[in-house]
Order: structure tokens, then C-alpha cells, then sequence
């Protein structure tokens, strides 16, 4: 699994409530994999609602492993090429601390 990038659920949070259903997560969430994948990572994981993600391509992959979700299914990732993550994936401290 190299090169993957991380992302977390907190990212498309709408900011507002009355800013929901306009479409900005989903402009975050495609503009954001846009940049991680002109930066050359080769693909994006991350913990979040399947419902919501699996829209941009995001699936749980029986060979990639986060043991902190909740459910294995909330742990996520979309390939940007061929390649299939597999492994053990550990987060930061830093990152497992977010408000």
C-alpha cells in the first residue's frame, strides 16, 4: 500500500445546516481527491459512511484492515490505478484526536 493518502469523515461536514444539500461536500470530497491525485498518490483511504462515499467510487476492500472502525465496512478506499490496497493501515495520533 504505497503512496495511498488518508482522509477523514470530517471533510465534507457541512459547515451549517442550512448549507446542507447544496452540494459542497461533494465539490470537498471530488476536489480533494483531484489534488491528492495530481500530488501522485495512488489512491485515497478513509473512515467514513459508505452511503455517502461509495458515490465517488470509495468500497471496503477485504485485504485493507483498520481495526479502530467501528464497523469494517466504514473503512474505505478508491484506487486512482490498477493497483488494489491490501495491509494494515494505523493512523496518527494526531489524526485519531480530531474535534
Amino acid at each position: 500500500m504505497t503512496n495511498f493518502k488518508t482522509g477523514t469523515d470530517s471533510v465534507p461536514s457541512p459547515f451549517c445546516l442550512s448549507c446542507k444539500k447544496q452540494g459542497i461536500g461533494s465539490k470537498l470530497v471530488q476536489e480533494g481527491l483531484a489534488q491528492i491525485r495530481e500530488l501522485g498518490a495512488r489512491g485515497c483511504i478513509l473512515l467514513g459512511n459508505p452511503k455517502y462515499y461509495q458515490r465517488f467510487g470509495f468500497k471496503s476492500y477485504p485485504g485493507l484492515i483498520y481495526e479502530g472502525a467501528p464497523d469494517p465496512k466504514d473503512f474505505m478506499a478508491i484506487p486512482f490505478y490498477k493497483e488494489i490496497p491490501t495491509g494494515k493501515v494505523e493512523y496518527h495520533q494526531s489524526v485519531l484526536h480530531l474535534p
